[in-house]
């Protein structure tokens, strides 16, 4: 769910580049006018707009940074506070649904039918603590043969668990390219 920031940061750079385009066409009118003056004020106007929409398009950049930059610092504090675990790829379990759905694009002439496959995979593995066995869930978007592959070769992954709240968790598969 985006916040509220976000959707004003969206509505922002959508404004600023329709008015970059209008930038972009008095800079163009403006060479064609046989009044210097007012030539001349277009043209400025229209390098105006573009340098506003340059201005919001670094400013939407550098927050997405930050959004970033401290979604990485969390997932740093947890690793420091949290138990780590080996977990044996050959023993997790692979869930997987399979379904077809489609939708309709509706044209003037026809209609066009997008037929989509989507997947969902679920990774179930259990981990003792503590000498009691507690059953954990991991979303993957693969399909179960590719982990099946990653998992033969890889055998071994890291899964880091927070102490104090067990719904807080982390499966590293790192190893696993996309």
């Amino acid at each position: 769910m985006k916040t509220i920031k976000e959707k004003f940061l969206a509505i922002a750079l959508i404004t600023t580049f329709v008015f970059a385009l209008l930038g972009c066409i008095l800079i163009f009118r403006s060479f064609f006018l046989f009044y210097f003056f007012l030539s001349y004020y277009m043209l400025i106007l229209g390098i105006g707009l573009i340098v506003l929409f340059g201005i919001v398009f670094l400013i939407i950049l550098r927050f997405q940074k930050k959004k970033v930059l401290a979604e990485e610092v969390k997932k740093f504090n947890m690793l420091q506070t949290v138990t780590k675990y080996r977990i044996d790829l050959d023993t997790l379990r692979i869930k997987s649904n399979k379904w077809n759905s489609s939708r309709f694009i509706e044209n003037n002439i026809y209609d066009i039918e997008i037929k989509e496959e989507n997947i969902q995979t679920i990774l179930e593995f259990e981990v003792e603590i503590s000498g009691e066995k507690k059953q954990f869930h991991w979303p993957s978007d693969l399909e179960p043969k590719s982990l099946e592959m990653y998992f033969a070769i890889q055998k071994e992954a890291d899964f880091y668990l927070d102490p104090n709240d067990h719904s807080n968790f982390y499966l590293d598969l790192s190893f696993i390219k996309n």
